[in-house]
């Protein structure tokens, strides 16, 4: 646990460093590094956090996994605020046009970015490093000034050729481990990939696609998305109160495929843009935290395993983002909304398999609980056994 602590705030001041300077750089290589520090920074932050949640609460970690991707949300949608706040409401171009922060150019004409006097970027960076710097200190409190929770005894130290061993993650059956890891490896990645894609995406969509919105319409389409996304993550926590990981999934994953259905069949529809996109952004936002809880159920979620759930949400960052790009430039806006049917219909199949997998076997959890009433049992037999030799004796 204090290696965990020391790995979120040595990635946390990484990140801080790396916001702060960014916008004082003048030179291409320093921004680039300056990028690459903060990168660094948050995705050792996104997959340790993780660990250190599961580690915390073991199979009870659904809720505060939500919580945690729910702080993701939040964030994502208020520092671009705070960003508009300190750039203002618009930015000059030199044909004299006027356009939103949001908004982007859509024909090949040539413009230049001129900044405005009153902009100050650099505090709008400065702030959300500051916040960053704060937590980081927070985890040198806990690793230095407080003491640590004990963990349960189930969690044994595991050597690395046992974490990377797939018969290790079920019951020692390296087949259906290495299915279960195979398969979980591709679902992660999915709803972020999905989800990144449509987030960048859905304003060019809007302008240029069968809808054919104003621009400070599809700006607010956009906005609608990201706040229902946050809001989806916020419900999914009220959720796993009282519903597994198993039935969150499966709930989410079939209205995304009604949602998805929709926006591609009723393309010119702006009722169903709306309301769809809003139904979407809040089925998917909270699959990537439940398919950690459900994995969680089935596999020690060690800060190991957690960091491939996050190399595969990177890695279907990458490939969401460039297959959509390609397929939006070369065949068209009605693509996107294809591509995201594809998805949720890949999605659904691969969970099903999981859940069918991990049918075949009980969970890690249940067979936890067993052998430790096993041990309580033989512990409770040994003492009888003892009072009667005692007896005996007398």
């Amino acid at each position: 646990m204090r290696l965990i602590d020391l790995w979120l705030a040595l990635a946390l001041i990484s990140a801080a460093v790396g916001t702060a300077i960014a916008p004082w750089c003048r030179t291409l290589q320093l921004l680039g590094f300056m990028f690459s520090m903060d990168g660094l920074g948050k995705g050792i932050t996104a997959s340790a956090s993780s660990a250190f949640i599961l580690q915390l609460w073991e199979e009870r970690a659904g809720v505060p996994t939500q919580c945690l991707h729910f702080a993701f949300g939040v964030g994502a949608l208020l520092v671009p605020q705070i960003a508009h706040i300190r750039l203002g409401n618009t930015t000059s171009l030199d044909n004299g046009t006027h356009i939103g922060l949001r908004s982007i150019e859509l024909d090949n004409s040539t413009s230049s970015f001129v900044r405005r006097e009153g902009d100050q970027i650099e505090i709008a960076y400065g702030i959300a490093a500051g916040v960053t710097l704060l937590n980081a200190l927070v985890f040198l409190v806990m690793l230095f000034g407080l003491p640590r929770p004990v963990l349960s005894s189930s969690r044994k130290q595991q050597s690395f050729k046992e974490v990377c061993n797939p018969a290790s993650c079920i019951k020692g059956d390296k087949v259906v481990g290495m299915l279960i890891i195979a398969f979980l490896f591709l679902f992660w990645g999915m709803p972020i990939g999905a989800e990144r894609a449509y987030g960048k995406f859905i304003f060019v969509y809007a302008v240029i696609g069968p809808a054919q919105m104003a621009k400070a319409q599809a700006t607010i389409l956009e906005t609608v998305f990201w706040t229902t996304f946050v809001l989806g993550r916020f419900l999914a926590i009220v959720f796993s109160n009282f519903v597994s990981p198993t039935k969150l999934l499966i709930g989410d994953l079939a209205i995304t495929v009604v949602a998805t259905s929709l926006l591609a069949a009723l393309q010119q529809n702006i009722y169903v843009l709306w309301i769809c996109t809003a139904v979407f952004a809040s089925m998917i936002s909270p699959v990537f935290p439940s398919a950690i809880a459900w994995a969680n159920l089935y596999i020690e979620m060690t800060p190991m395993a957690t960091s491939v759930a996050f190399i595969s949400s990177a890695s279907a960052d990458f490939a969401y983002s460039w297959i959509s790009g390609w397929l939006f430039e070369y065949k068209g806006p009605p693509s996107l909304m294809y591509f995201m049917v594809a998805y949720a219909l890949v999605s659904c199949t691969f969970f099903s398999v999981l859940v069918i997998l991990g049918r075949l076997h009980r969970s890690r959890v249940h067979d936890e609980v067993e052998d430790e009433q096993m041990e309580v049992e033989a512990v409770a037999n040994g003492a009888k056994e003892v009072e009667m030799d005692l007896m005996k004796s007398n």
